[in-house]
């Protein structure tokens, strides 16, 4: 009709991705520009299921749609809300985009980007878990969430999760909604195929879990990780990486290895078996062959080699049966880890840079003295002249592994802090406090108390072992009492 005025359709509501962020809508139908320019999905009809009673007295603190829930200042976690709609979304295939947006809504409600997480990652995890591609990483993200990625979005959880600091003065559970549901999200994915980026997501989920005192977690998580590399094609009967095996999968797979055993070792009273079977064909070959390696990820690449080798220790460590019905390769697993610790020791004290083998000499003191605390004639300190003579040099090695400890504790960033040196060292520590307290030098504990402080305000086993040593020292000491 000639001379008629155009009608500009609008929403009586602001849409409900405006209203959580309180930013300004223009409620254009059928979609706001905002959501418009950032392909999120624009829902007008949040209106509907508001409960009559929001303007009441007293509030809740969390309201239906709310994405994120802001325990204190420093703690965001999940709303239950935003939790069921991300695992919908990763349930299904009809809206592969779906699962992306709302991992990018709930990054903008809680003003952290993409970038941001990246960079803390490659920082702090990246140079002890070198399990990604920075650049190949970085350049997929320039067309995401567009690409509707699923896997690259369970990645980028993973990412944000093992890069959140427990909260240091109210103490919230580090197993969180955030960290429960993207352990469900990555469940749900994996049984629709075998990705890479999955792969990724559940040795970072392990990572988290092991850090933050949660070993059967952490051990059921790995599991399903073994078999999705399985599924891909790894072999880890052989200790060398088969010709043409892609970089990214290589470090995949000696991650895994890694990560076993620190499972293994980081539980305190409750131990976890070993994912991945004890390969018959380990030996120090494996070891040699990176030792003069000048790759910049040497002391991964090292520590775990020495994994693989530190195996059956752990397995006779772990195992609740007697050394007498667990096997009768004791003696030999014994001798190995002896030559395998002075190796470590020598070309640590010969070497210019004393910290790459921080975490490869941690694990292998570990292994040995609890190779040596399940021998019945190491349980009790002089029950044998030469089994005590060997456990308390064994000691001494670890009392000497924590002054150097020290130093880097102090000095360092307690965001950068190895978790697998420091979860071995925080075991050896442990056992060292229970088997010889009294021998312990004031000053010796009250570095070991420090250390653990300090590697707790980031990574919650810290306390746990912390606690566990405090609980040991004050029984003994009611017991001098008495």
């Amino acid at each position: 009709m000639p001379g008629s005025i155009p009608v500009a359709l609008q929403s009586q509501n602001v849409c409900w991705s405006c209203r959580v962020r309180k930013q300004r809508c223009d409620k254009s139908l059928p979609s706001c520009s905002r959501c418009a320019s950032k392909l999120l999905r624009c829902n007008y009809a949040w209106a509907e299921s508001e409960p009559r009673t929001q303007h009441c007295q007293s509030p809740s603190p969390v309201t239906p749609t709310s994405l994120l829930v802001r325990r204190c200042p420093d703690c965001l976690d999940l709303s239950t809300y935003c939790a069921r709609e991300l695992l919908q979304a990763a349930g299904t295939d009809l809206d592969p985009c779906h699962l992306a947006r709302l991992i990018c809504e709930f990054f903008d409600t809680a003003r952290i980007t993409i970038k941001d997480i990246v960079d803390d990652y490659c920082a702090t995890i990246h140079p002890w878990l070198p399990i990604i591609d920075q650049e190949q990483l970085r350049t997929r993200l320039g067309s995401w969430p567009q690409s509707g990625d699923a896997e690259l979005a369970t990645l980028i959880w993973a990412l944000y999760l093992v890069t959140r600091r427990p909260c240091v003065n109210n103490g919230h559970s580090m197993r969180n909604l955030s960290y429960q549901t993207l352990g469900q999200i990555f469940m749900l994915r994996a049984t629709a195929g075998a990705t890479l980026e999955l792969l990724q997501a559940g040795l970072l989920i392990t990572y988290y879990a092991c850090g933050h005192g949660l070993p059967r977690d952490a051990y059921m998580t790995l599991a399903t990780c073994v078999t999705i590399a399985r599924l891909m094609g790894f072999d880890f009967e052989d200790t060398n990486d088969p010709p043409g095996l892609d970089s990214q999968h290589s470090v995949c797979r000696w991650a895994i290895v890694l990560l076993d055993r620190t499972v293994a070792l980081s539980s305190v009273n409750d131990p976890v078996p070993l994912a991945l079977p004890l390969s018959p064909n380990s030996n120090a070959k494996c070891l040699a062959s990176v030792l003069d390696s000048k790759g910049p990820y040497r002391s991964f690449d090292i520590s775990s080699r020495v994994a693989l080798l530190i195996g059956a220790a752990l397995g006779y460590a772990n195992d609740p049966r007697p050394i007498r019905l667990a096997g009768s390769t004791y003696g030999d697993t014994y001798n190995r880890m002896e030559i395998l610790v002075r190796e470590l020791i020598f070309t640590n004290k010969n070497g210019p840079d004393p910290y790459t083998f921080c975490e490869s000499t941690a694990l292998a003191v570990i292994a040995h003295l609890a190779l040596q605390i399940v021998n019945p004639s190491g349980k009790n300190i002089g029950a044998n002249p030469k089994e005590e003579l060997l456990l308390r040099s064994t000691l001494r090695m670890v009392r000497d592994q924590f002054r150097a400890s020290t130093h880097m504790v102090q000095e360092g960033n307690a965001d950068s802090m190895p978790v697998v040196a420091l979860c071995a060292l925080s075991r050896a520590a442990a056992i060292s406090v229970r088997l010889c307290e009294n021998e312990l030098l004031d000053e010796e504990l009250h570095d070991l108390r420090f250390n653990l402080q300090r590697f707790g305000s980031r990574w919650t086993i810290g306390r746990i072992y912390l606690q566990y040593i405090d609980e040991i020292t004050h029984v003994k000491n009611n017991i001098q009492r008495t």
